[in-house]
């Protein structure tokens, strides 16, 4: 048995590669730009897990960055990634772990620069 196909125009098969849909076939990805988040968190806060506990948190939401403890008191950490998922670090942030007690968290938002390593610990 033979079957028989049907060939068309090389113009046809150009002009009609995107099947109707009238545009690109990524057009419908929306692009999220990452964005760098640099806080300061004041309170009870050092010896408490409280940079462990952000570490958990910016793992579970896959963004880049470190913490540290600073000398007055106070951790502050930088994170990379997209919007959303550094406000939920940033919320963490303002609630912590249950043994500290977070008094204020200074936050700048600016253009991820990139370079960062996962989210980790740093001294």
């Amino acid at each position: 048995m033979r079957v028989g196909v049907e060939r068309e125009a090389t113009d046809q098969l150009v002009t009609d590669r995107d099947n109707g849909r009238g545009g690109h076939s990524g057009d419908h990805i929306t692009v999220v730009k990452p964005e760098r988040l640099d806080a300061i968190v004041r309170g009870d806060v050092q010896g408490v897990g409280f940079r462990y506990f952000l570490m958990r948190e910016a793992h579970a939401l896959g963004l880049r960055g470190w913490v540290r403890n600073r000398d007055d008191g106070s951790v502050e950490f930088v994170a990379e990634g997209p919007r959303p998922d550094l406000e939920r670090l940033l919320e963490a942030a303002r609630r912590g772990p249950s043994h500290a007690r977070v008094t204020e968290v200074r936050a700048d938002w600016s253009s991820a620069s990139g370079g960062l390593d996962p989210f980790d610990l740093t001294f």
